[in-house]
């Protein structure tokens, strides 16, 4: 039985007042002075009948009326079972636990099964609970539907079962996932839930991703406690190999360095670091130094890029020393072989410098540390196709400087080298555009039969307008530092006419609107076609610095010296499963294709296995076709963002509308509801009415017997 208001209760004491008055010693109030007693000496009344009680019934009743009275004025109610159940909902609740890559830093694992089992304790058997892991991907451990009591079961034992993974953390996702979870519980339960609360388990790194919740609008009865994980004051830094293409806007760096050859590396230090001083070093597949060391400095909660020396062939990763948490210390990179290059210069040349194609297009100095480029001529041929019997690698070949009419039965060779991937430029410089067949041999190589060429009859300079920098021949000039093309002057040029649907983009025109380079790509290759000549006679693009990126972005990209192949872990791979492929890890096991049934079943019911999930962990993986030999390798690393461990702030989730857990506020909450819980079951009780009823009735008896006694009791005599 309870109360609805025990303080009434405290009226019972009143049944002490009859027994009190009862048993009380009275002496006469009044005293009268009288002569003859002057000289006795005082004695106290003898009053028998008050100390001991006459009517044991009579003072059961009113004792009784009292206290039905104050039970009554307490409102008493039974909470059973069934009146409970009744009105009570089960709370929802997800713990979600982080076991990204950062988890690995110091004990956060184990004071993450730790505040669990804290967490767990406080469940009762009427709570429904489900177990969420995540990091780039939420992973169901024990969900709603689980059969066992959540106070009896164990649910640090159930989250020592995994560990965590290489992965980067996405806690957008998985709240996102945790709230839509306990909604889905809901709807299946077909009620109307109690508290719906996340408990978040996580170190809250700053490099957590959190775009899901841009777009999703979180309920508004389900609250998020932010249980953070600590780690000791320390040092953390990262290293990231990158490519060159990534330095353009590096601080640090400026052309002259990128010059040096190497590669560069980004070192970044956290913000909360207590050293700034790291050392790199090289290492092969057995993990021992190669190559020389390299020490840089990088301030707390800076950046840093720096040349490290190029590594040796045997070279698979770079790794940074000097800080405290080594989940993020190593970079793996693929340094390829030293390559070489050729571009195909296909035309007549001529002595004079000053009207030559060829002699400019040689100085051209495209070479690095990991490739040499060399331009070949060779003399137009009306039986033999400039590449021989075979079409070239385009990485061998990536480049072919077309400035002749090749014979029709030649053609088709430069139609099977762009498909295959690799690039043609004509150059229509006025001794082309004169020509009378080259319009008619344009039309069949591109497949254009609208392509029209005439020259510009205009007798002052030409400048380049319109410039399209997203192109790869003009990304390098981006900046507005670089974007200045006025300097360059083309004293000659033709005049360019397409079809309209022909799929040619203009990449720059010149100031009269015409088109000045065109581009026209296929699936692999591309058509580059530039209606002038770099050599002084017809331009000054040849003794501008502006030159040789142009050129560099016709060859298809850095090549593949340039290229570290390297992937983000989590990131598509690129590439298809085909059946009979292999993927070897780094540990040497073998995955084969097509996968099992039981390898490509997820846990968290959403999706089947990809490859970027069987990639999963950092360093070099191997990749072949079953018919195939040769493997191609390929790097795979951390996100960076992993490693951004500062702490985040909870206010950047609370402007998405996360709405966070306020104790004071739950505390006053669950009082009111038990408040008004507990009034609806008295309400429908009402046992009050009762014992006012029972007390009324031993009132009425209690006077009828008291009168009774007075009638029955002798006359006292005068």
């Amino acid at each position: 039985m309870s109360l609805l208001a025990p303080f009434f209760v405290l009226g019972a004491l009143a049944i002490g007042l009859p027994i009190l008055f009862h048993l009380v010693r009275r002496e006469p109030k009044n005293k009268i002075p009288f002569s003859s007693l002057l000289f006795l000496d005082p004695s106290p009344a003898r009053i028998s009948r008050r100390s001991r009680l006459d009517n044991w019934l009579l003072l059961l009743l009113r004792a009784l009326a009292l206290l039905f009275i104050a039970a009554a004025f307490a409102r008493p109610f039974w909470r059973s079972s069934d009146s409970v159940a009744a009105v009570a909902n089960p709370n929802y609740t997800v713990l979600l636990v982080d076991r990204s890559a950062s988890m690995k830093c110091g004990d956060l694992w184990e004071q993450a099964i730790q505040r669990v089992q804290t967490q767990s304790a406080l469940f009762t058997s009427a709570d429904k609970v489900s177990l969420i892991v995540y990091d780039s991907q939420p992973l169901v451990l024990r969900g709603f539907e689980h059969g066992d009591s959540p106070a009896s079961s164990n649910w640090s034992d159930v989250l020592a079962e995994t560990k965590p993974t290489w992965f980067g953390s996405n806690l957008g996702d998985a709240l996102v996932f945790a709230s839509e979870s306990i909604e889905e519980s809901i709807r299946n339960d077909n009620d109307e839930g109690g508290k719906r609360s996340v408990i978040v388990v996580s170190d809250f790194q700053s490099g957590s991703q959190l775009g899901r919740l841009q777009s999703y609008q979180w309920p508004i009865a389900t609250n998020v406690r932010w249980e953070q994980l600590a780690l000791p004051p320390g040092t953390n830094a990262t290293v990231y190999a990158m490519q060159d293409r990534d330095t353009d806007d590096a601080e640090g760096l400026n052309v002259t360095e990128r010059d040096r050859g190497g590669i560069p590396v980004r070192v970044t230090n956290a913000a909360n670091s207590t050293s700034s001083v790291f050392r790199l070093n090289w290492k092969d597949a057995a993990g021992n130094n190669v190559g020389e060391s390299l020490q840089v400095a990088v301030p707390p909660g800076a950046s840093k890029v720096v040349r490290a020396a190029q590594p040796p062939n045997d070279a698979t990763a770079i790794e940074l020393f000097g800080d405290e948490y080594g989940f993020d210390n190593t970079c793996f990179t693929i340094v390829p072989k030293a390559s070489e290059q050729k571009i195909l210069f296909v035309g007549t040349d001529t002595d004079d410098p000053r009207d030559s194609l060829l002699y400019y297009l040689q100085r051209v100095n495209l070479d690095s540390p990991q490739r040499t480029v060399i331009v070949e001529a060779k003399e137009p041929s009306e039986t033999e196709s400039p590449f021989g019997e075979l079409v070239p690698d385009s990485q061998d070949v990536p480049l072919v400087v077309l400035h002749s009419i090749p014979a029709a039965n030649v053609r088709i060779a430069y139609q099977n080298y762009v498909r295959s991937g690799g690039h043609v430029l004509l150059v229509l410089d006025s001794e082309m555009v004169e020509n009378s067949a080259t319009v008619p041999m344009i039309r069949e190589l591109v497949d254009d039969s609208l392509f029209n060429l005439q020259m510009n009859e205009s007798k002052d300079y030409s400048l380049l307008t319109r410039i399209d920098f997203t192109s790869s021949l003009f990304s390098a000039f981006a900046d507005a530092r670089f974007s200045d093309f006025s300097k360059i002057q083309f004293w000659k040029h033709g005049t360019i006419e397409t079809g309209d649907k022909s799929g040619w983009l203009t990449l720059a025109s010149f100031d009269d609107r015409q088109p000045a380079l065109l581009q026209k790509p296929l699936e692999k290759g591309d058509w580059f076609v530039m209606a002038a000549g770099w050599q002084p006679t017809e331009s000054q693009l040849a003794l501008s610095t502006k030159f040789v990126p142009i050129i560099a972005g016709m060859l298809g990209g850095a090549a593949p010296g340039d290229q570290l192949a390297s992937r983000e872990l989590g990131q598509a791979m690129g590439w298809e499963a085909q059946d009979s492929a292999i993927l070897i890890k780094p540990n040497g096991d073998e995955v084969r294709f097509p996968l099992d049934q039981d390898a490509t079943t997820q846990t968290d019911g959403r999706s089947g296995q990809s490859l970027a999930r069987i990639v999963d962990a950092p360093g070099i993986y191997r990749w072949r076709l079953a018919e195939e030999t040769e493997h191609q390798s390929f790097a795979v690393n951390l996100p960076p963002s992993e490693s951004e461990i500062d702490p985040l702030d909870p206010s950047v989730l609370e402007q998405w509308g996360v709405r966070f857990t306020d104790d004071q506020k739950e505390a006053r909450q669950v009082t009111s509801d038990r408040l008004k819980r507990d009034g609806e079951i008295e309400q429908g009780q009402q046992w009050w009415r009762v014992l006012l009823l029972a007390a009324l009735g031993i009132i009425g008896l209690e006077t009828f017997i008291s009168g009774r006694r007075k009638s029955a009791a002798p006359a006292t005599p005068n």
